[in-house]
């Protein structure tokens, strides 16, 4: 008979298996973590039994009692046999017992009891299992635990339930857990959920606190529903055929939802997503018919607490990772290998018989515990089919037997075991979705997602048999790493060119190479690589910090370049390597400070309320060699710019009530002391900007510069200044200010030129990108990163956007990264993607984009033994560093406010590519062509100041547009022309130029209109 079931069995699911079937619904409703079970706690259970009241109702199995579920007698030769009271409930509690001291290396021991007597609850099933067109309403189920447990107080009471932790009811009837062709009942079961108090309270009210029990001295804040077995019977052709699953895996997964366990399938449909790779997965839990899940996965155990991983975060390894059974207490099980800040690659070794002694079974039978010790997989022992097994089974030798590899040819004597697992670890995806129990719901996104050895992505797929059946992908041998695997797409090797490709889930580079991946063994080796071939990871290390980073700033100070931090109250120091040491408080540490590094030591200026201090401190991270201030009165409200830098420094600092103070410090006596006292504003100093000894200044709505005589007012702009920053243009000193809606200019003349309008909210840095005499304003602008010049015309090859169209974020900056001395301008994005972007053509930097994780502070560029390097501190207090050239180029803008100095400044350009030609033909064109949208960009270059016009002609030579613009010398300039009132054709624009000393010249430019 029961190889007519698999026979059944397979027809119905070519060759598919039970637990290839979709899991229905969430087990854990809305997963929590109150408490992590650490070595030696115990887990206490207390479980009651539950009927309903008899009914007969096709929509439930059975009729509400216990053992009403089969038609027939099947005797003691099944799993799960009859009878389904106290001794067989306390032998499925056994094999959890079992399980979780084994998979958890002893931390958790769970003991449980089971109530004597069976409680009676007053309804049928179907009313208290929730409705079809709503079954995320548990009220129904919350109200039967409630009765439940009312009756239980009621039954035993003088027991204390004080006493346990989780609390299981185990009912008659079937879970409506999965769905097998031919079932007769589904509808109306119940659910195999865990309701903790935060589903409860979902049901009861915010107030609930629990059912109340033991006189109300105790409430019961939590509850699983389990069925008496998954065992049910299928209508087939003419007859009925029993189905054997067992509750053994749905039971350990109930318990890890307790735990704080998430569901790993995607718990929107039921699929797989992880596969027979650990606890929380549909197919786990019913791999080999449901007597036994495999071991948790690595992250899983992790994020119980059970092991810890061993991290590598940079350079070249030859690793080796052990399997746990065969493991010293001194070796590598788990290695951990970041992506970003908040993605890593776990790595663990598994097998499915890491004792090669087979696999060994206890069950208990008829009232007599046995043990069969099986070889190898075999037609009565695999893993949709255990034939061979019978009663319940209380332990296993080696639960990842459960694991995917087995030999479908049931070749006993060629049996594979399973290599090397990598899982992908998205800590955002995961605590973004953690309470909603989706974690691994995207299927392109998991939070918890195994890295496929065989490059496809098919777990949790469809498969067509050729019964016309849908099976569904849970993994495979060829999943796993190591060198004999037999994957058409398999390389040995896992890189960002290999398939699978190693990438953070926004699809770039995670600079993490492994190769020379060894054969299944107990001692599996590997190597890891971090890097490409321009780019090398030098830094990775948590601060351990609960503030939030506000600030960062990277100086050299004469031996090495060092790293600072701004955290709530506290300046953190560090280098590249991960020395860490917290050096001072600050009471206004949202002001980035000014770092000044001389002789090995560094000098730091921290801006309190009222005073300045400063600290000296060597080099070593720990010794302070003096610490000084200087109070002044007033509030500082900029950032302190570096003057001069010898053995007096001089640096500014601007005040709440508008005074800019010149501020020294002689290195000798270690006295610091005000020098110079301006005090152009009425109101407070948002930020100053030095170029040599010129410097100017910004308050609310106002602009100042040292060029302004002492009679001088501040000039008005019109409203609230937002951002400064200083340039030379030839021998003249400009301006460049960001105001509430606009970007200005002002000039020497204190004329104020509109560059184009723009939004406050994006910070704007300068460089040379072109070596043509012109420094470019750069800028993120939500989806596109925008370069153009002071007329406002956008640079050659700008915009450009992210390949996956992520918005841009924070300050761009700017360094030659190729060794061609313009700049190149690296920038990043909301998802913690990192672009670096080449200055003239406008293209991604070969190696970009790289992955860092959202980013907390602006980012800075330094030099890093002889080479380019960027430093990104993100948001969960992360610090991770790159040399990203094998160049030390030319620093244009490398952190908040230009540089460690603060200045807000950028020298004049290089013009070694600068145009002298006066109107070169090349350079006049209009952009967009075709004109899709409502404008299109005329564009030309002069080099000298002129004025232009433009008439536009149809085909016809009709007469469409007049146009005219004031062209600045030596810049790209544009006429905008709005085509909303034209119809779609092809027009011709004549150009024409005249310079003021009389030059003139002109071009005919085709422009194409298309709506």
């Amino acid at each position: 008979m029961k190889r007519a079931n698999l026979f059944l069995l397979i027809f119905l699911l070519g060759m598919g298996s039970i637990s290839a079937q979709s899991f229905v619904g969430k087990l854990n409703q809305n997963p929590m973590q109150e408490k992590k079970y650490i070595a030696g706690d115990n887990l206490k259970i207390l479980a009651v039994m539950v009927d309903f009241q008899a009914d007969v109702d096709d929509a439930t199995y059975g009729d509400g009692k216990f053992g009403s579920i089969y038609t027939q007698e099947y005797g003691k030769s099944i799993l799960d046999p009859l009878p389904h009271d106290k001794p067989y409930f306390e032998n499925h509690f056994k094999f959890v017992q079992n399980y979780f001291s084994k998979v958890s290396n002893g931390n958790l021991n769970i003991e449980y009891t089971i109530l004597d007597e069976i409680i009676t609850v007053s309804k049928t099933m179907r009313n208290y299992s929730p409705e079809l067109d709503n079954l995320n309403d548990y009220t129904p189920l919350a109200q039967f635990v409630d009765e439940v447990w009312t009756l239980a107080d009621a039954k035993y009471s003088n027991f204390n339930f004080a006493n346990y932790d989780l609390f299981i009811i185990l009912h008659a009837g079937v879970g409506r857990d999965i769905s097998l062709p031919g079932s007769l009942g589904l509808e109306r079961d119940l659910p195999s959920v865990y309701l903790n108090i935060k589903s409860l309270k979902g049901v009861f009210g915010d107030d609930f606190q629990g059912f109340s029990v033991n006189n109300g001295s105790f409430s019961i804040d939590n509850c699983a529903i389990m069925p008496e077995t998954e065992s049910r019977e299928i209508e087939g052709f003419d007859d009925k055929t029993l189905i054997e699953l067992t509750t053994n895996g749905l039971l350990a997964a109930t318990i890890g939802s307790h735990l704080g366990l998430p569901d790993l399938y995607n718990t929107e449909t039921g699929r797989s997503a992880i596969g027979r790779f650990g606890l929380m997965d549909g197919q786990s839990m019913f791999s080999f018919q449901g007597i036994f899940p495999p071991e948790p996965s690595a992250w899983e155990k992790m994020f119980l607490g059970w092991v810890t991983p061993t991290e590598i975060s940079s350079g070249n390894h030859n690793l080796t990772i052990v399997n746990k059974f065969v493991a010293n207490p001194t070796d590598t099980t788990l290695i951990k290998i970041p992506i970003n800040s908040t993605e890593y690659y776990l790595i663990e070794n598994r097998k499915r018989d890491a004792l090669k002694d087979g696999s060994k079974i206890t069950y208990m039978s008829n009232g007599q515990i046995y043990t069969k010790a099986l070889v190898g997989d075999s037609e009565s022992y695999i893993y949709y089919d255990v034939d061979t097994l019978e009663g319940v089974i209380i332990d296993v030798d080696e639960f990842d037997w459960a694991l995917p590899g087995e030999d479908r040819n049931w070749k006993i004597d060629n049996f594979k075991d399973v290599g090397l697992i990598v899982w992908h670890i998205d800590e955002t995806i995961i605590n973004n979705n953690y309470e909603s129990n989706t974690i691994n719901n995207d299927r392109y996104k998991r939070g918890v997602a195994i890295v496929e050895a065989d490059g496809i992505r098919d777990i949790g797929e469809d498969f067509q048999t050729i019964f016309g059946e849908t099976v569904i992908g849970e993994g495979t041998k060829e999943d796993t790493w190591y060198s004999s695997n037999p994957a058409d797409y398999y390389e040995n090797k896992f890189s960002y060119e290999t398939k699978p490709k190693s990438a953070s889930n926004s699809g770039v580079n995670s600079l993490v190479t492994l190769s020379n991946f060894s054969d299944i063994n107990n001692y599996a080796t590997f190597n890891l690589a971090y890097g490409s071939e321009s780019i090398d990871l030098i830094g990775n290390f948590d601060f351990n910090l609960s503030e939030i980073p506000v600030w960062s700033s990277s100086v050299n100070n004469g031996n090495e370049t060092v790293h600072f931090t701004g955290f709530g109250n506290k300046i953190v120091k560090f280098n590249s390597n991960g020395k860490v040491n917290t050096i001072e408080e600050s009471l206004n540490s949202e002001i980035k400070p000014l770092i000044v590094g001389f002789n090995g030591n560094e000098l730091i200026i921290l801006p309190y309320p009222e005073k300045l201090s400063f600290r000296f401190s060597e080099s070593n991270f720990t010794e302070v060699i003096y610490n000084n201030s200087v109070e002044f009165g007033y509030f500082s409200t900029s950032p302190t710019l570096l003057f001069q830098n010898n053995l007096t420094l001089e640096f500014f600092i601007g005040t709440s009530n508008g005074y800019i103070l010149k501020i020294s410090i002689d290195l000798s006596s270690q006295t610091i002391s005000i020098t110079e006292s301006i005090k152009p504003f009425s109101s407070v100093v948002k930020q100053i900007a030095l170029q040599s000894n010129y410097y100017n200044a910004i308050s609310d709505n106002y602009y100042w510069s040292s060029d302004f005589a002492a009679s001088d007012s501040p000039i008005d702009l019109g409203e609230k200044a937002i951002q400064l920053v200083n340039t030379k243009v030839g021998n003249e000193n400009v301006a460049i200010i960001q105001t509430e809606s606009r970007l200005i200019s002002i000039s020497n003349t204190n004329e104020i030129t509109e560059i184009r309008k723009t939004d406050s909210a994006n910070t704007f840095i300068l460089a040379d990108l072109k070596n043509d005499g012109n420094n470019y304003i750069i800028q993120n602008n939500g989806a596109y990163l925008e370069a153009f010049n002071l007329t406002g015309a956008e640079a050659e090859n700008f915009p450009i956007q992210d390949e996956y169209r992520n918005n841009f974020i924070s300050s761009p900056l700017a360094v030659d990264l190729n060794n061609d001395n313009a700049a190149d301008i690296i920038t990043f994005t909301e998802n913690g993607n990192i672009l670096a972007v080449d200055g003239i053509t406008g293209k991604v930097i070969d190696g970009f984009p790289i992955s860092s994780g959202k980013i907390a502070t602006v980012p800075t560029v330094f030099t890093e033994n002889g080479k380019t390097a960027l430093g990104v501190v993100t948001e969960n207090n992360q610090f991770m560093s790159w040399n990203i050239s094998q160049y030390d180029g030319k620093k244009f803008w490398t952190e908040e406010n230009g540089n460690a100095s603060n200045t807000s400044s950028v020298a004049e350009a290089n013009s070694s590519e600068k145009i002298t030609e006066f109107f070169p033909q090349s350079k006049a064109y209009n952009w967009p062509n075709p004109v899709y949208d409502g404008f299109t960009n005329i564009r030309y270059f002069v080099s000298e100041d002129s004025k232009a016009k433009v008439t536009i002609f149809d085909l016809a030579g009709d007469l469409v547009a007049k146009l005219d613009g004031n062209a600045i010398g030596g810049y790209d300039n544009e006429i905008v022309w709005n085509v909303n009132d034209i119809q779609s054709g092809v027009y011709f624009a004549h150009l024409e130029v005249t310079s003021n000393s009389g030059k003139t010249d002109t071009k005919i430019i085709k422009i194409a209109v298309i709506k």
